[in-house]
C-alpha cells in the first residue's frame, strides 16, 4: 500500500525506498529513516525542508486507511517546531 502511495509522488523516489516502516498498529504508524548526507543542508544535519516533507508524506499515508479515502486529500494547517538539528 505505502509504495502505491509513493509512487504517486515522484520526488519521493528518490529516497522513498530507503524510508522503513517499523510499525503500523492501533491506528499508529512509526516510519524510519537514516539519515545520510543527501539529506542534509550545508551544516551537515537534516533539512528542514527534508523533514517538513516526510512528516507530510508519512502522516497522509498513514491516514489514508484509516479514512478509507480514495481520493487524495491535503492537510488544511500543519506546524513544525525545529528543537535541534538531527543528524
Amino acid at each position: 500500500f505505502i509504495t502505491c502511495v509513493v509512487q504517486k509522488f515522484p520526488y519521493a523516489q528518490s529516497f522513498s525506498h530507503k524510508v522503513k516502516l517499523i510499525s503500523w498498529e492501533n491506528n499508529r504508524a512509526l516510519f524510519e529513516l537514516k539519515v545520510e548526507k543527501e539529506h542534509c543542508n550545508l551544516n551537515g544535519t537534516l533539512h528542514g525542508g527534508m523533514a517538513s516533507t516526510l512528516v507530510d508524506l508519512y502522516t497522509a499515508t498513514a491516514t489514508i486507511p484509516r479514512t478509507r479515502r480514495t481520493k487524495s486529500f491535503s492537510a488544511q494547517n500543519y506546524k513544525m517546531r525545529f528543537l535541534a538539528p538531527a543528524k
